[in-house]
């Protein structure tokens, strides 16, 4: 009898349903991996999909509701790796991380190590275009305070391998002076926001397989121009 439990809790545990996703892009991450259906609660941000807006929210930027949490009794968290207020240490937490762009198949390899169910995504590569090689951008995070996202970032990594240059060799995400602006020169600027001009945030701010497209798109309409 003790045997059939344990079994019994092993299999539940594969299997477990009851997800809480703390950021937009692990809530979009996990829509993509089809297990959207099992998210019970997700924080103030995550947008994407439409689907997404029937779920309970928990937690604004870095703060959950510790209160709520447990009132849901969650299976398991799953977020990025950053530093959460208002956990409960008792249940589990898968972190994913979004520094590199190996980090995508990644992520994936990791929630099908945890929810064998699931359908093992594979996310669109990258593309070299020739007529982009020796082309450069600047990328803004934030235009106004002139913070630029850096080389060590996912999307600059992206870019790249589209053949463009990012004109910030600093990493992370830098303020640059207006002495320094005034003297660089870049192709194409771009700001990280929601603005018809500007590269939309909710896509190319998230390692999800549809910023991968999205960057293919981008690049291959960049080379045709």
């Amino acid at each position: 009898m003790l045997n059939i439990l344990a079994v019994f809790l092993t299999y539940s545990q594969l299997f477990a349903s009851g997800i809480v996703s703390l950021d937009p892009s692990t809530t979009e991450l996990l829509f993509a991996v089809g297990l959207g259906k099992e998210i019970v609660a997700r924080d103030a941000a995550s947008n994407y999909p439409a689907a997404v807006k029937s779920k309970t929210i928990i937690a604004h930027h870095l703060r959950v509701d510790r209160e709520k949490l447990i009132q849901l009794k969650p299976d398991v968290i799953v977020s990025l790796d950053y530093q959460y207020q208002g956990l409960d240490k008792r249940i589990q937490h898968i972190k994913l991380q979004n520094r590199k762009l190996e980090d995508l198949t990644k992520n994936i390899a990791l929630l099908k190590k945890h929810f064998p169910q699931i359908a093992m995504v594979t996310p669109s590569q990258i593309n070299k275009q020739p007529k982009l090689v020796g082309k450069s951008f600047i990328l803004y995070a934030d235009k106004d305070q002139r913070i630029a996202v850096g080389k060590d970032s996912f999307i600059s990594e992206a870019l790249e391998k589209c053949g463009l240059k990012n004109k910030i060799r600093q990493k992370g995400y830098p303020k640059l002076s207006r002495e320094s602006l005034s003297q660089m020169q870049a192709d194409f600027n771009w700001v990280l926001g929601h603005k018809k001009q500007d590269l939309n945030a909710d896509i190319y701010s998230r390692l999800t397989p549809r910023f991968m497209r999205a960057i293919q798109q981008l690049c291959e309409s960049l080379a045709q121009e």
